[in-house]
């Protein structure tokens, strides 16, 4: 195995590339963290909610509230699966400009609706942006990131998502004491400048040279190759040797498998990366996601903390934290152990703000704990199942089916999302289940689980090219065994030519056997 190193000056054209597709991130975590205000807002109430004779205040139906805050969930789960063929046939950085104009088209509908349905529209089209967003960036910052700084760059998008949140709790925090429509309609507005910015310079992004060699431009791919990474691959002819790793991989996917089908995703070892990015995306999502982003602010106001809009913004200020702390902590610590660590922690928070919120209910000291472990827990989260998980789904893939193995990890967040946000305000809200803090016990159960399939499944791939991971899988190296594997590069069809899954199913159940 070739290794090319390069030196971070000349890198700063893959650095600014994997950075800027991050922009379309940031509307991701703006919507989240706007829509979870819009329903305490009582300018949005008055619009689409009703009078509450019995409370003199306005509200909102659990169906409303959900329709609102789930139908861009099913928008997502569309342009998600949308996203793996486009990705395949176009590339990443033509989809990004697809899912800016389908964001701006769905912000324009949001900010200007006078009815339910317009709102209900517009929040389709963002959705199926975000969905398509979620799966381009990360496959693109993937796939021109260097592998040293690889975990670094991924961990943009959470950055930059997290910050998006941060964003529009302090928007929703300073418009909505607004008693007209504008407390809804000027944080709406605002979602429409990172895709302006990013439609007016996305055309001088380079496209991925993965990409460009599974499409069989391979001298296309090595001028991206050197435009991505400077003066070094100029002079050293280190771009020849890359590519070269690049085509060698390429060209034996393409001997062992001919289709880029999804069918293909659940197919030999393929199946084993599939069920590892699928099983994260749905870590996060049972781990407690949306419970967070969609729903906090209307949480805390049920719960009796006092200004849940002040809290919203703390607990996305601990998330930003995170998403900051995280990037170097995954460059040297690694994927598993940040992701062990964290989800063990954030299981402790989850049981101790549910045991005393449970025992001492609406009394100032709960109300203190609930929202330290809150924090607490918002961080551990953020760090492990938001940063590092989406890092470690981005990586897994091979090269020949990445946009397609992303594409259903992302389908299977946002139906999974769906789900989440169809239950939720029936568990939290007054007028339903009203959980209150008894629903940490359920999320902490949920952790549990979590852990273990961390544990047994999920690899480490600090430090490693996307080559050396296609070899260890393709050679069935056990999860807890890819941090010490010493790679060869031999992956002549020739010597491995039969890998399949036996047995139940488990992923770590992979088994390679020599053609003879």
């Amino acid at each position: 195995m070739a290794v090319v190193v390069h030196s971070l000056k000349d890198e700063k054209v893959a650095i600014f590339a994997a950075c800027f597709v991050s922009l379309l991130a940031f509307l991701q975590g703006l919507d989240t963290a706007q829509i979870s205000g819009f329903t305490a807002m009582p300018g949005f109430l008055a619009d689409f909610g009703f009078f509450n004779s019995a409370t003199q205040s306005w509200d909102i139906t659990p169906s409303r509230q959900l329709l609102i805050t789930c139908i861009i969930n099913v928008g997502a789960a569309v342009g998600s699966l949308i996203a793996g063929p486009l990705g395949a046939r176009f590339g990443s950085r033509y989809g990004l400009m697809l899912c800016a104009l389908t964001s701006i088209l769905g912000s324009t509908l949001q900010a200007s609706s006078a009815t339910l349905s317009m709102l209900i529209c517009g929040r389709i089209f963002v959705g199926m942006g975000i969905g398509m967003a979620t799966n381009f960036i990360l496959v693109y910052q993937a796939e021109v990131a260097p592998g040293p700084l690889r975990g670094v760059l991924l961990g943009t998008f959470s950055l930059t998502y997290t910050f998006g949140g941060f964003v529009g709790t302090c928007i929703n925090q300073g418009t909505h004491g607004l008693a007209s429509s504008w407390s809804y309609r000027i944080p709406l507005l605002t979602q429409l400048v990172c895709p302006a910015i990013f439609l007016a310079g996305a055309w001088a992004l380079p496209d991925s040279p993965r990409f460009l060699v599974s499409r069989g431009r391979v001298e296309n791919a090595k001028l991206a190759y050197r435009r991505l990474h400077g003066r070094t691959v100029e002079s050293h002819d280190l771009g020849e040797r890359e590519i070269g790793e690049i085509i060698k991989f390429v060209e034996f996917e393409k001997a062992t498998q001919r289709s880029t089908s999804y069918l293909d995703c659940f197919r030999g070892v393929d199946r084993r990366r599939t069920l590892i990015a699928m099983g994260l995306m749905t870590c996060q999502n049972f781990g407690g996601r949306d419970f967070l982003f969609s729903y906090g602010t209307y949480f805390f106001s049920v719960a009796g903390v006092r200004e849940p809009f002040l809290i919203s913004i703390i607990l996305n200020l601990s998330a930003l934290l995170a998403a900051v702390l995280s990037i170097p902590l995954v460059h040297v610590t690694g994927r598993r152990r940040i992701l062990l660590t964290c989800v063990a922690g954030f299981v402790v928070c989850l049981f101790i703000f549910s045991s005393v919120g449970t025992a001492v209910p609406q009394s100032v000291i709960a109300s203190k704990i609930l929202i330290t472990f809150m924090v607490l827990y918002n961080f551990l989260f953020t760090i492990s199942l938001v940063v590092v998980a989406s890092t470690v789904i981005s990586e897994t893939a091979s090269t020949r089916l990445r946009s397609q193995a992303q594409s259903l990890a992302v389908f299977t967040a946002w139906s999974e999302a769906v789900m989440w946000t169809a239950v939720l305000p029936y568990l939290i809200n007054p007028n339903a289940a009203n959980l209150k803090a008894k629903i940490g016990f359920m999320y902490g159960g949920f952790g549990v689980c979590i852990w273990f399939f961390i544990f047994y499944c999920v690899p480490e791939y600090l430090h490693r090219p996307l080559e050396e991971i296609n070899e260890m899988f393709l050679k069935g190296v056990a999860a807890r065994e890819f941090e010490g594997f010493l790679c060869t590069g031999d992956l002549d069809p020739a010597a491995i030519a039969d890998v399949h899954v036996e047995g139940s199913g488990n992923v770590e159940e992979i088994v390679v056997r020599n053609a003879k």
